[in-house]
């Protein structure tokens, strides 16, 4: 796994050894702020990027993922992104 960017994009050659890639999605997020502020709408204060913000995202660019894995975490996103799939560590099952 690549984090922070897309690891196929930044280091192509090595492609084939990444799973995938969980991205921090600071473009969508500053272009959001930016937007705002010309608008006047900006708010200052924390944010959280999510998956349904564009504030994170992931990426299985690799040709060694096979398509079902590729398929679960589509799945799996459209959940979170949703609310049906907790990502609320509070909410785990104890064990």
């Amino acid at each position: 796994m690549w984090v922070d960017s897309d690891g196929c994009f930044a280091e192509k050659s090595d492609c084939s050894y990444f799973l995938g890639s969980v991205t921090k999605g600071v473009t969508t997020s500053v272009e959001d702020a930016v937007l705002a502020a010309a608008k006047g709408t900006f708010k200052s204060g924390d944010y959280v990027g999510t998956l349904a913000n564009g504030g994170a995202q992931f990426y299985f660019d690799s040709p060694t993922v096979p398509a079902s894995l590729k398929a679960t975490v589509k799945t799996l996103t459209a959940g979170i992104e949703k609310g049906t799939i907790s990502v609320d560590p509070t909410k785990y099952p104890a064990g």
